[in-house]
């Protein structure tokens, strides 16, 4: 079976460095993951527009990448909402690099890059008061109660409300990948629509879809198990 080295994750809005860790937690020994920030620094800074997310992943890919085998290594990108945008676009971009090397991409969260955007539901989030906001993203799931109290939330908000700035600035585009496309679709996620999941069979001729039922959008937390087993068995 395939060992796969390299596992390269993009964040969702709001998402730092450990946003991952529940998975990471739950991946066999022998993988190489690193988490691809969009901002190349830290929480305190965010990009502003969806295109400039874009470049500075690819940028930071683009070093993850430097320090693998080129020839030996397979590599896999993940991303959960925003960041399975993002990644989508990181790998279009690097279609070049990755011709004959074993690769796949897993995205989870959002609706395919053409997609018409915005959500109804999810347009001007970021115009909200903050106890709105606050409570739209808890509606969500996509952050565990405990970490979305006032006392944590206050020095944070400016930055999430700069993320979720950046998620409603997508507008439908369209991406093709030249590698095998993994599609995680959580039935209970709120932020996806019922069609949205079929949104993602255009941006790759190999697409394989899987469901987790009782999943909504904290998948990659509340179901890190279930993701970490999907990766690590399906490989690329």
């Amino acid at each position: 079976m395939l060992v796969v080295k390299q596992l390269l994750l993009f964040p969702f809005a709001g998402g730092g460095g450990s946003s991952y860790g529940s998975l990471t937690n739950n991946l066999e020994r022998g993988w190489n993951s690193r988490v691809v920030m969009r901002s190349g620094k830290n929480l305190t800074d965010s990009v502003s527009t969806f295109a400039e997310a874009v470049e500075v992943s690819s940028v930071a890919a683009n070093q993850c990448l430097d320090e693998s085998d080129e020839v030996n290594d397979s590599v896999i990108f993940y991303g959960h909402s925003l960041g399975a945008l993002v990644a989508a676009n990181v790998v279009s971009k690097m279609a070049t690099r990755l011709t004959g090397r074993k690769s796949a991409l897993w995205v989870s969260g959002a609706p395919g890059p053409s997609f018409p955007r915005p959500l109804a539901d999810r347009a001007d989030v970021t115009q909200l008061s903050d106890e709105q906001f606050v409570a739209r993203i808890r509606d969500t799931g996509a952050a565990p109660p405990e970490l979305l109290t006032r006392s944590v939330l206050t020095a944070f908000i400016p930055f999430l409300r700069a993320e979720y700035a950046v998620a409603e600035s997508v507008a439908p585009h369209v991406v093709r990948i030249m590698t095998t496309l993994h599609v995680v679709a959580g039935l209970r996620d709120p932020v996806v629509p019922e069609d949205g999941w079929a949104y993602w069979r255009s941006v790759a001729d190999q697409v394989e879809y899987h469901t987790l039922v009782d999943a909504d959008h904290g998948l990659p937390t509340t179901h890190a198990a279930s993701l970490g087993r999907l990766l690590t068995y399906e490989g690329c």
